[in-house]
């Protein structure tokens, strides 16, 4: 990170005694921002408190010129209205964005700051006093991890991503957009909601491309193949593969009971699918389903909830995709009267089922 600085920081930096003091913001996924200082006070700089309550500090740091992850680590405590216990256990800061930096703490709009470092959160270690050590990775530490692809008859892709290309969860339906013919999107009933409920389990795809209205959103129909014409796009009803339903039960912070919604899937149609939570404490929390049981409506989840689970908390459920080119790709996931998905999405299949290799030979 370059390392320029005012004139009048550089001036400071000449002085015999400096007034400097470390400040660092942290942005996790979801948006929400902490800022802390190591100063004895707080400090307000580019209109962002940087709080000194909280106890921060941070390691020595040590740069070199290879591509060696650069160390340094932050040591904190846990605060009200800053960084708790809970949250770092959900994994909420699980590679959350940090920029570290020096300020004069007298004046630091007049002074600026100094850049020192910025990356992401890495390993987070919780200890019984009551504080946490987390690792920051900084930018080059991708570089020393395998990114390419390897040939073979597994798909890569995962479900409803932009390699797969199924409309799992598509976007919503935007105000004055103009969409081809076989995207896909979603609508709410009335336009706002948030909750996968309220999208009536829908989606639509463009069947005349179009402009949506520049300001009003049409009630979108939720009969399966009937269309609404929103601006000159026409839209019609699809019936969407993410199920939203509620929590019935508690067994365990592993196994759930989901409400009636869920009653006409098969056992095993959730199967590896993603379970995301909407509400209650674990919301925006995804996790994946190890097992479905119809019977009593019981979902398995392969790892614990890292929060507890209520009782009423929404969630949204999909189904799980075995990557398996004839079975799922082809018959599981088609869209009936699509126009891009009515004979499945084996086109978007990511893998080389068919590659030559050993094949096990059948018992006699």
């Amino acid at each position: 990170m370059p390392k320029n600085v005012t004139p009048t920081m550089r001036a400071h930096l000449d002085e015999e005694t400096t007034r400097l003091a470390a400040i660092w913001r942290i942005t996790r996924k979801d948006g929400a921002q902490f800022f802390f200082t190591d100063h004895d006070r707080d400090i307000v700089f580019g209109g962002d408190t940087y709080r000194a309550d909280a106890g921060f500090e941070h390691t020595a740091i040590r740069s070199d010129a290879g591509f060696a992850v650069d160390n340094l680590d932050l040591v904190g405590v846990f605060a009200e209205g800053g960084i708790v216990e809970d949250e770092v256990r959900a994994g909420l800061f699980d590679g959350a964005e940090i920029a570290i930096s020096f300020v004069n703490w007298q004046d630091p709009e007049g002074h600026g700051e100094i850049r020192l470092r910025r990356g992401t959160l890495g390993e987070t270690r919780l200890t019984p006093q009551g504080y946490f050590h987390a690792e920051l990775r900084g930018l080059s530490q991708p570089l020393a991890q395998n990114t390419l692809q390897l040939y073979g008859p597994d798909c890569r892709a995962d479900l409803g991503d932009a390699r797969c290309r199924f409309p799992l969860w598509p976007g919503v339906v935007a105000r004055g957009t103009a969409y081809a013919a076989g995207q896909f999107v979603r609508a709410s009933n009335p336009a706002g909601g948030t909750f996968a409920q309220d999208f009536d389990d829908r989606i639509y795809e463009c069947t005349t491309a179009g402009t949506t209205h520049a300001t009003v959103q049409p009630t979108y129909e939720v009969t399966v193949e009937n269309t609404t014409t929103d601006g000159t796009a026409v839209f019609t009803a699809r019936d969407g593969f993410s199920r939203a339903a509620e929590v019935a039960l508690v067994d365990n912070d592993r196994e759930l009971d989901a409400d009636a919604a869920l009653d006409a899937y098969a056992d095993g149609w959730f199967d590896e699918g993603l379970l995301v939570f909407e509400s209650g404490a674990n919301a925006g929390a995804a996790y994946e389903v190890k097992h479905w049981t119809r019977a009593t409506r019981r979902l398995e989840l392969w790892s614990a909830a890292r929060l507890p689970l209520e009782v009423g908390d929404r969630f949204r459920v999909s189904p799980g995709c075995h990557k398996r080119v004839i079975e799922d790709c082809r018959d599981k996931f088609r869209i009936q009267g699509s126009l891009l998905f009515a004979e499945g999405n084996a086109v978007n299949f990511r893998g080389e089922p068919y590659m030559p290799g050993s094949v096990a030979e059948a018992p006699a």
